[in-house]
C-alpha cells in the first residue's frame, strides 16, 4: 500500500452490521504498538464525507475536497 495514504497513517476498515463491538476492538487494540484506534464510524457518515478536523487538517486542499464531497 506503499503511496497510498493520503495522511501519514493507513485505515483499515472493518465493516459490521452496527456498532455493538466498538469496546471489544477498543480493548483488543489499545495496548498494541504501532495500532492507534479511532473508534467507529457508520458507513453513511463516510459517504457524506464526515472526517474528523485531525485527518482534514493532514490534506492539501484538493484532497479535503475530494474526501468531503458527499458520494450520496
Amino acid at each position: 500500500m506503499e503511496g497510498k495514504n493520503k495522511g501519514p497513517d493507513y485505515v483499515l476498515c472493518l465493516y459490521y452490521k452496527d456498532d455493538s463491538r466498538k469496546i471489544e476492538l477498543k480493548k483488543k487494540y489499545m495496548m498494541m504498538t504501532g495500532v492507534r484506534y479511532r473508534f467507529w464510524k457508520s458507513d453513511e457518515d463516510t459517504l457524506k464525507g464526515k472526517y474528523s478536523k485531525k485527518f482534514l487538517n493532514q490534506l492539501s486542499e484538493k484532497d479535503k475536497e475530494h474526501f468531503t464531497q458527499s458520494k450520496i
